[in-house]
């Protein structure tokens, strides 16, 4: 998992569905959907529930969120505060 997926899980929390965070990221809906899909079978379980409008997530799906959020501060503190610039950016 790159850290573009824990920014597109959490925008799409943001955003709640999946067209209008592809429009915010500037990404297809399939590529989105795409990247949801391999994270949960990286992960092995559903993160999204998919019936529901706007979109909710499971309960794994919570929790995820929560370490992807941090795990984004994480990476956006190391690069301003670290002032690293031969770390690429994944954006």
């Amino acid at each position: 998992m790159d850290i573009n997926a824990f920014r597109y899980f959490v925008a799409l929390d943001k955003y709640k569905t999946i067209s209008k965070t592809a429009r915010k990221l500037f990404i297809t809906q399939p590529a989105l959907t795409n990247y949801i899909k391999r994270m949960e079978e990286e992960l092995g379980v559903t993160l999204v529930d998919r019936t529901t409008r706007p979109l909710q997530f499971t309960a794994y799906g919570t929790i995820f969120l929560k370490y992807a959020e941090h795990i984004v501060a994480l990476d956006d503190e190391l690069h301003v505060n670290g002032n690293l610039p031969w770390i690429p950016r994944n954006r």
